[in-house]
């Protein structure tokens, strides 16, 4: 009889409990002697004992490629730590034509995936980073499989889950790593059998890897658990383990098929000749697959440096693997970085000048002068600069460290493992540990020297690259995420071909760049009149203004190429951007973007879980920044006060600041305030077009001025590329484009007008000075001091948001009280509503924490690359991190101490140091000639407040800041407000009281003199450091 019942075909799974007296007397002996005989009992599962070479072994190759289409080996091996041999397990992963490779033992810290040579993908789940290496389980996935991976979860660092898309099923992957001690097994299995619940009951289960535990082979007993074909051996952990199975449906499937002992035994001992072997790596499956498996056994042959054995199953799934999948696009680019050469950038320049004067005196249309222009821009960079091949979309990842020394010392291991395993001598056996030595040896040196060239290659980018050095930073902090090569379908449903794949991409942008909000979008051709053409200067001027190495649109002009132009080319866009001015019609490139979806967050097959990031043609974007200039002249004296978007001379700052002045004096006097954060959906993508020219022609663009403008919108189209395919294209009709030049104003100058239209006597004042509305583009902050104002001027925006197109988000849409003790985030700072900065603090800290970690193997302790090197990367990523928002803040003792331990975390980590060194802080900023952050912090606090009482009467900042609450301040002693705060630093700093810090701060020259010669604040506290 069974031991109990198995799986519910329906609902959760659910363990029916546990019963000792099911168990029979297990065997005594814990390891099985080498000696023994082949396994007597021929398999009664599934009829007739198979093997993979009985079964599949045939003289017709074509037969067994197509049976190859409808199976899937599954491998799992204990690798006793994974470090310096991941080019080794994927080159036998595919010796072994495996699909997927669960690996026990990595002792690889940390939970994330990685990309190996040949396109393997490895999910890792291991302890904390900061403990030490132990355990550790991955799973390796064939290339092929990776777009059929729904999900992954590193579970802890003896449990990891995959669960892939296949044609038929849905399969799950659990690969663990048991202990090797009795009192911990039960904690695992209770995990193992969390994990297995939260699995959706029509998923086949494969639970994969190293259980150290003996099952025996009591198929009577444990009737449909095991077979008759295991090890005669039982012991604790596997009665705990057969228990389990039995009680999840579950079928230890070693056991069911008869091989001899030596493709039975999963470890082994030896010392020579193997004295002690065991079965202890097991596939175990769920009962709904269980029959589709046509064989486990071990892979001998297989060699990594360990005691186990790999083992393989091989079952009947059928991957739906796209047809056509592995083509090569071979892309090729010119080589626009030759440019940078003074003598090639010459050529160039004169290459497209004699085409200039080759040029006919008459004009043509927009789209004849630009074909020619673009033709003889690409063809002299060409001809100049040369083609570079780079590659393909499923080009091969190499390891850096993996050189052909590398590979012949580890085939000379592989070898001596071979010859170990046919004749089991002593002296084989040492022969082959000395090489494994040898190997071990061989790859620590050069992996060791892999991390040295990196670290001197990047302190040569630092001092002659510095584009590509802090490229690489960047890489670094986000931790290279691969684009997924598949994606979901609206239904939910997994996409791998490339045609079904760019067409989802297209319908997402489609609908996302073209939302309904019942406005039309028709253009009306301005009237002519504007006798103001293009001029060479204004061309000149835009062309410097354009960012070097920024990617190029659809015509594929690099900014390099526009910046080495000389008379003649500049005169040529000029004619260019006359005749699009004069005529009104831009050239359809112009019109046209690249969108590349760029990954956040959550699901990377959900197509929300991007943003897109779209590429305009460069000289485009010259012809919209000339436009944008001359609007900009127009309605800068328009816009109202409160809003700072995209406007010279204003930042987040002064909206940060003029938000917690507000705050901190209504607090003061027990005023009552009210904030609104008010999120727009989709604010770009909204604008109604026919809306916006209206609006433009009320703020004084008309003419051809704002036919220019239309001319870039007649036609607006985009694709979107993925792994360098494009989509077919499709209309955008709504909204402003995504990336030009002009957008951010456009949509400055239309939230303007929304603002002036929703306008309210509902407001906050302080002293004389009323502030209904903070606004930077689309955020939006509106304050009242009571619950009903503030509902009246909210359904009053509301209002005029849908009359303009505009609709807000309920989701992200959020209210703070200032009696109530909540927070919440605008411009990336935490307001809390009692005014305080701790909990903005502490968030500073922690996301500095969180930088310190990504970069701490690769940049922080890299002795190939100088302090001075890490001194930049600390001032430019660290110290942003660490004190963003910091204008306002007022800082406490406690607060003070905290950010002066983030900064010496850092330092001290650059100098080699610990706090055990007992080295002053002050002596290690001396030695690595680094200003104190607390100084840094108190200099740019007052050079902000210099800019504040410099300010014009008309802006916020300065009058809320001069602003005088009215009323009395409630009982008790008052909090430091950040004027008190203030004159209390320029009084010990600057040794100046308030009357004269005022007339100092006028003056910007002596101001700045008084700041630079600040020198560091003596400590202020006992035995602090």
């Amino acid at each position: 009889m069974r031991a109990s019942g198995g799986r519910s075909n329906i609902g959760t799974r659910r363990s029916t409990g546990s019963n000792p007296k099911k168990l029979r007397e297990p065997t005594t002996n814990h390891q099985q002697e080498a000696s023994d005989d082949l396994a007597k009992h021929p398999s009664t599962y599934g009829g007739k004992a198979r093997c993979p070479k009985g079964t599949f072994s045939t003289n017709n190759h074509r037969k067994r490629q197509q049976q190859r289409k409808y199976k899937t080996n599954i491998g799992t091996w204990n690798v006793t730590s994974l470090n310096g041999k991941e080019v080794e397990v994927v080159e036998e992963a595919q010796k072994y034509h495996l699909d997927i490779l669960g690996i026990s033992s990595t002792k690889r810290k940390g939970k994330g995936s990685i990309t190996l040579n040949n396109g393997w993908q490895l999910y890792y789940s291991g302890v904390d980073t900061t403990t030490f290496a132990q355990a550790g389980v991955a799973i390796l996935v064939n290339p092929r499989l990776i777009d059929s991976i729904i999900e992954w979860k590193p579970i802890d660092e003896r449990v990891v889950l995959i669960r892939l898309q296949l044609k038929r099923t849905t399969a799950t992957i659990i690969q663990i790593y048991a202990p090797n001690n009795e009192a911990d097994y039960s904690t695992f299995l209770d995990v193992v059998f969390t994990t297995i619940e939260n699995v959706p009951m029509t998923d086949s289960i494969f639970l994969i890897g190293d259980f150290n535990a003996h099952v025996g082979s009591d198929s009577q007993t444990w009737d449909g658990v095991i077979g008759p074909n295991g090890d005669q051996d039982i012991n604790n952990q596997g009665k705990q383990l057969l228990d389990f199975c039995s009680n999840s449906g579950l079928s230890i499937m070693n056991t069911f098929f008869q091989h001899k002992n030596i493709h039975k035994y999963t470890w082994y001992k030896s010392g020579g000749q193997i004295t002690q072997r065991s079965l202890i790596d097991f596939v175990i499956t769920s009962d709904n697959i269980k029959r589709k498996v046509m064989d486990v056994r071990v892979k001998r042959g297989a060699e990594l440096s360990t005691d186990h054995h790999l083992v393989v199953c091989i079952v009947q799934l059928t991957t739906n693997t796209p047809k056509q999948r592995t083509q090569a696009k071979n892309l090729c680019r010119i080589k626009w970085e030759a440019l940078g050469d003074a003598e090639i950038k010459e050529k160039f320049a004169k290459t497209v000048d004699q085409k200039y004067s080759q040029l006919p005196t008459y004009e043509g249309d927009s789209e004849l002068e630009w074909l020619l222009f673009r033709t003889a821009i690409l063809g002299a960079a060409a001809d100049t600069c040369g083609v570079k091949r780079i590659g393909s979309t499923n080009g091969q990842k190499r390891t850096a460290w993996w050189t052909e020394e590398i590979r012949k010392v580890v085939n000379q291991k592989k070898a001596a493992y071979k010859k170990w395993i046919q004749q089991p001598t002593s002296n084989n056996w040492q022969n082959y540990k000395q090489i494994r030595e040898n190997v071990k040896k061989v790859v620590s040196e050069a992996k060791t020297k892999s991390w040295e060239d990196f670290g001197h290659q990047m302190e040569s980018n630092y001092h002659t690259a510095s584009k590509v050095f802090w490229q690489t930073i960047r890489r670094l902090r986000k931790g290279g995420l691969k684009q997924t090569r598949s994606i979901k379908n609206a239904d939910g449903e997994l996409l791998t071909s490339e045609e079904d794949i760019l067409e989802r991409w297209k319908q997402y942008f489609a609908e996302l760049y073209n939302p309904t909000n019942n406005h039309g979008n028709t253009i009306n051709q301005a009237t002519s009149g504007d006798p103001n053409g293009i001029t060479l200067g204004e061309v000149s001027l835009a062309i410097k203004s354009l960012k070097s190495g920024k990617a190029a649109g659809i015509d594929e002009i690099r900014p390099e190429m526009l910046k080495a132009l000389k008379d003649g080319g500049i005169r040529w866009l000029t004619r260019i951007c006359g005749v699009v001015w004069k005529s009104g019609e831009a050239p359809n490139d112009w019109q046209t973007g690249i969108v590349v979806p760029i990954f956040k967050k959550g699901d990377q097959r959900d197509c929300s879980n991007y943003r897109g990031i779209t590429l305009l043609s460069l000289p485009g974007k010259v012809f919209a920044r000339i436009i944008e200039r001359r609007c900009r002249q127009i309605v800068e004296p328009q816009i109202q006060e409160n809003q700072c978007g995209f406007r010279a001379g204003r930042s987040t700052v002064d909206q940060i600041f003029t938000l917690q002045q507000t705050i901190e004096k209504s607090w003061e006097y027990a005023k009552p305030i009210y904030a609104l954060f008010i999120d727009l959906e989709k604010a770009y993508d909204r604008v109604p077009r026919n809306i916006l020219w209206n609006v433009l022609k009320e703020y004084g663009i008309r003419n051809q001025l704002l036919s220019a403008i239309q001319s870039l919108y007649k036609n607006c189209q985009s694709c979107v590329r993925i792994n360098g395919s494009k989509s077919d294209y499709f209309q955008v009709q709504v909204g402003l484009r995504q990336g030009c030049v002009l957008s951010p104003l456009l949509f400055v100058i239309y939230m303007d007008k929304i603002s002036r239209t929703s306008a309210s006597s509902t407001c906050v004042q302080i002293g004389n000075v009323k502030v209904d509305s903070l606004l930077f583009a689309d955020d939006i902050a509106r304050l009242a001091t009571s619950e009903n104002n503030l509902q009246m001027a909210l359904n009053k925006f509301d209002k005029v948001c849908l009359d303009y197109g505009m609709k807000i988000s309920e989701k992200k849409t959020e209210v703070m009280m200032i009696s109530r003790d909540i927070s919440f985030k605008y411009l990336g700072v935490q307001f809390s509503s009692d005014g305080r900065q701790e909990g903005e603090i502490d968030r500073r800290i922690g996301a500095s924490s969180g930088v310190l970690r990504t970069l701490y193997r690769s940049v922080v302790t890299k002795t190939e690359l100088s302090k001075k090197t890490k001194i930049a990367i600390f001032k430019s990523v660290y110290r942003p991190t660490l004190i963003y928002g910091h204008e306002h803040w007022v800082l406490t003792e406690k607060l003070r101490s905290r950010i002066q331990a983030a900064e010496m975390r850092f330092l001290r980590r650059i100098s080699g140091l610990t706090i055990r060194d007992k080295i002053r802080s002050t002596n290690i900023r001396e030695s690595l000639q680094v200003e104190p952050l607390l100084q840094h912090i108190e200099r740019s606090q007052l050079r902000w407040l210099g800019h504040v009482i410099r300010m014009p009467h008309n802006r916020l900042p300065y009058q809320v800041f001069e602003a005088k609450p009215i009323g009395r301040r409630p009982v008790g002693r008052p909090r430091t407000s950040w004027r008190k705060y203030m004159e209390k630093l320029c009084l010990e700093r600057l040794n100046l009281r308030w009357p004269a810090v005022q007339q100092a701060a006028t003056d910007r020259i002596r101001w700045k003199q008084l700041l630079n010669a600040l020198i560091p604040q003596p400590a202020r506290t006992r035995g602090r450091r």
